[in-house]
Order: C-alpha cells, then structure tokens, then sequence
C-alpha cells in the first residue's frame, strides 16, 4: 500500500517537472516569436503599420 502512495507522489511530481518544462518552452517559443517580429520590424524601417 505504501508503495502505491509513493508510486503516485512520484508520478504527480514528474507531471508537474513536465509542466514546468513546458511552460519553460513556451516562454522560449514566446521570446522567439517577438525576436522575429522585432527583426521584421526593424527591416521594415522600425515604421508602424
């Protein structure tokens, strides 16, 4: 019985290292989304739309 709590313990705090990390990556994705707008940007002249 003690194993299973500690089985489920282990699984709920690998689910959430998963959700860390994918927030992390999505935070990365994010940033590099604006860099590439920045970058279009400032090709364009830095003029606005």
């Amino acid at each position: 019985m003690a194993s299973a709590i500690d089985g489920g313990a282990n699984a709920a705090i690998r689910a959430s290292d998963l959700t860390v990390a994918e927030e992390s990556d999505r935070a990365l994705l994010r940033r590099v989304d604006l860099g590439i707008w920045d970058a279009a940007w400032l090709v364009r002249g830095g003029e606005r739309d």
